[in-house]
């Protein structure tokens, strides 16, 4: 039996190093990221302003005189929308940092139940790290997924039937913000 215990040890031992290397991995990611992701928001909303100011100077000549000048504010139209789909862009990097957020708080959970094995056998604890995980799920799509998972569906399926789900919504032009 001590061989058992032994082993059951190092596996806890071993299982609790890796879940907070997995944890500390998705932080240090989520940070390296978020720093250029704010710099890149920041220069987006400066264009944004600029392009604006361009534009309505623009306007104030074309109302004098030139031609040209409609051509300009075609063009800083176009370069606006082209910054808005850059824009949505950074909002799916913000969901990504979300569910690798959410990620790295489950694997950390997860890691204090197993400091006290005894709540391991304890159907009332899973019930709760399955609540508290359900709940940070923000978006339809993403509690569809977390449900399909719990009901036994494969990753490979339950990744499927989200990227269906993902590309109905798009086709619909009905993207859900979180």
């Amino acid at each position: 039996m001590a061989q058992t215990n032994t082993a059951e040890s190092i596996f806890e031992q071993e299982m609790s190093t890796f879940l907070q290397l997995a944890t500390g991995e998705l932080k240090l990611s989520m940070k390296d990221a978020s720093g250029s992701v704010q710099m890149l928001t920041r220069t987006f909303m400066e264009m944004v302003r600029d392009v604006h100011e361009i534009k309505a100077l623009a306007e104030e000549m074309k109302a004098g005189r030139g031609e040209k000048l409609g051509d300009i504010i075609t063009t800083c139209d176009s370069y606006l929308d082209k910054v808005q789909a850059g824009t949505v862009g950074f909002q799916f990097y913000d969901k990504l940092t979300q569910r690798l957020s959410h990620t790295s708080e489950s694997i950390h959970k997860l890691h204090q139940m197993m400091q006290e094995p005894q709540k391991l056998q304890q159907s009332t604890e899973w019930e709760s790290f399955r609540k508290d995980l359900q709940e940070r799920y923000n978006t339809e799509a993403d509690r569809r997924f977390f449900d399909a998972m719990m009901e036994g569906t494969s990753i490979k399926e339950a990744i499927k039937m989200a990227m269906e789900n993902r590309q109905n919504e798009s086709k619909e032009g009905d993207v859900e913000l979180f």
